[in-house]
């Protein structure tokens, strides 16, 4: 945002919230309107034509005779208004989104958490912005300004104030709800693998007892390894890691309860390597844990 002055004519830009209507990972964006103050006339230049014939779709009360004054003025607090309005409309986006998150295991929603802290960057760096532009014009008195017009200046200032409080708010809130939802989608996921890492066990016990009397073998083994071959680093490092804690946490169970083959209680150990997500370690971390298992 910027205000500069050359003669009888006002160069005024700010900078307008809009909802993007496609489908886009960002749905909120700020838009800059080039405004120019004439004598007997006001020109607006913007890349969305749409944003300002939303801005001024109502009828503008003047408030002096200065039409000019009026229309700028009435533009500047429906941009404020404007900026509320959709910070309100991502506050109610954000809890439909809280509530998919309570059940997900999937990182969609918290994604989509991330793209609207992303639109409320925008948001408050071009509120800041307007503030600044308003502010210094109520200190300078740049506009040769009427004593009404200025009381109405300041009630865009105070629009577009109330919106950036609203959005610090909404930022604080959004952060914190994003690093709270995403151990809820994490521990669900744990919850699964603990499942599934058990019911494996369990059909793994005829294969264990065959491979034990075809191998010799006149007893059970005291301790069953289980390897576990996941990227505990890197770009999937994350993902890894709450599969190898599900495993854990299933063999943790079994262990607690008795796990038992062949009627003799075994102890369960789980054994992991990191493969990185990358087929070149893959086959190194298969010797890895093989010779870990054997040892």
């Amino acid at each position: 945002p910027r205000f500069e002055q050359e003669g009888a004519f006002t160069h005024i830009l700010l900078r307008a919230s809009w909802r993007e209507t496609t489908r886009t990972k960002i749905p909120f964006t700020t838009h800059p309107i080039s405004i120019i103050l004439a004598p007997n006339a006001i020109i607006t230049v913007c890349a969305k034509p749409d944003l300002v014939e939303s801005l001024l779709h109502q009828k503008i009360r003047l408030i002096s005779e200065n039409v000019t004054h009026s229309v700028f003025l009435a533009l500047m607090f429906r941009i404020g208004t404007e900026f509320i309005r959709h910070i309100q409309q991502m506050i109610d986006a954000s809890e439909d989104v809280e509530q998919t998150l309570q059940k997900s295991m999937q990182n969609r929603e918290l994604l989509s958490l991330l793209h609207m802290e992303k639109s409320l960057i925008y948001f408050l760096t071009s509120l800041k912005g307007n503030c600044g532009i308003i502010d210094e014009q109520l200190k300078e008195n740049h506009l040769p300004l009427t004593h009404k017009e200025r009381s109405r200046m300041q009630a865009d200032f105070t629009e577009m104030h109330q919106a950036s409080d609203m959005g610090d708010v909404f930022s604080q809130i959004l952060g914190s709800v994003g690093d709270t939802f995403g151990a809820i989608v994490s521990n669900n996921l744990n919850k699964v693998m603990k499942v599934l890492t058990a019911l494996t066990i369990v059909l793994m016990i005829p294969t264990l007892v065959a491979g034990a009397l075809l191998s010799g073998c006149s007893k059970v083994p005291d301790t069953i390894k289980i390897g576990v071959a996941q990227p505990l680093s890197g770009p999937l490092g994350a993902l890894g890691q709450d599969l190898l804690n599900g495993v854990n946490l299933a063999v943790k169970e079994l262990n607690r309860d008795g796990f038992m083959v062949d009627g003799k209680r075994v102890q369960l150990e789980v054994v992991s390597v990191d493969d990185k997500a990358e087929q070149r370690y893959g086959a190194v971390g298969v010797y890895e844990l093989l010779s870990l298992i054997h040892l």
